[in-house]
């Protein structure tokens, strides 16, 4: 399914979030991140034209994490930005290494790299990088536990994913069928 047909419009900007996940030898995970702001026109900024389809930005960064998802190593590059001093962006993000990935994760940005000791497009891309760890360390985790035919489903913690999404509402039909010793009837979350 995609978007109906839209209106006739000129695009002119797109950015891109890439992530890719990896499993290293040593048992760590790597989650490398991209992101890219193109312009589809000549732009023009305070140190000069940015040429139509060159990037203005374009960052990169590697997040270690152990199973975890404590960060134990974290490089940055910029490889566009509008202003040379922009490169000298990539240093202030080792101060989140040791943090863990988890409730709190954007405060913690915000409190060790927000403002001016950082660069708001890296925290954009390590904000979004959460999500990408999720889906890779977490997500493994779960597929391993859910193919050995000898474990029990999630019994004993709660996971991570439940009432954070319409879907997996503890009071909704995917949690009864598929995590049922979590899942609290409509009418029992109405007497509380």
């Amino acid at each position: 399914m995609t978007l109906p047909d839209a209106q006739p419009r000129t695009r002119l900007h797109t950015r891109k979030f890439v992530y890719q996940c990896y499993l290293r030898d040593d048992g760590l995970w790597d989650i490398d991140g991209e992101l890219s702001d193109v312009k589809d026109y000549p732009y023009m900024l305070h140190s000069g034209e940015i040429p139509p389809h060159e990037p203005v930005h374009n960052m990169h960064i590697r997040l270690t994490v152990d199973d975890s998802l404590t960060i134990k190593e974290i490089v940055a590059r910029t490889a566009h930005a509008p202003f040379p001093d922009c490169m000298q962006t990539a240093g202030p993000m080792q101060a989140m290494v040791g943090v863990t990935i988890g409730p709190g994760w954007r405060k913690e940005i915000e409190q060790r790299i927000g403002g001016v000791k950082g660069c708001t497009h890296l925290r954009d891309l390590l904000s979004n990088a959460a999500t990408a760890a999720y889906q890779s360390v977490s997500a493994h985790a779960l597929h391993a536990h859910l193919n050995d035919r000898n474990s029990a489903m999630t019994q004993g913690e709660r996971p991570h994913f439940l009432d954070k999404c319409m879907v997996w509402a503890l009071d909704g039909p995917v949690v009864k069928e598929y995590e049922p010793h979590f899942y609290v009837s409509p009418s029992s979350e109405q007497g509380k």
